[in-house]
């Protein structure tokens, strides 16, 4: 933070980035249920999916074909 010259810091509650939270505690080791872990999986599944769809939309088609 030291690089810029202003920054804005905003505390998001957990409940309202689950997400997130979700996430962050498994990276650190901590253990979920097997319900919560299949639900993460659905959701990277479905922002890989978007992620697809868009990099489809991007690419330009050169030279008319």
């Amino acid at each position: 933070m030291k690089r810029f010259d202003r920054a804005n810091i905003q505390h998001i509650p957990r409940i309202e980035n689950q997400e997130a939270n979700d996430l962050a505690q498994i990276s650190s080791g901590y253990r979920i249920s097997e319900i919560k872990f299949e639900e993460l999986i659905k959701i990277r599944e479905k922002l890989a999916l978007k992620k697809l769809a868009l990099d489809k939309l991007s690419i330009p088609k050169l030279g008319g074909k």
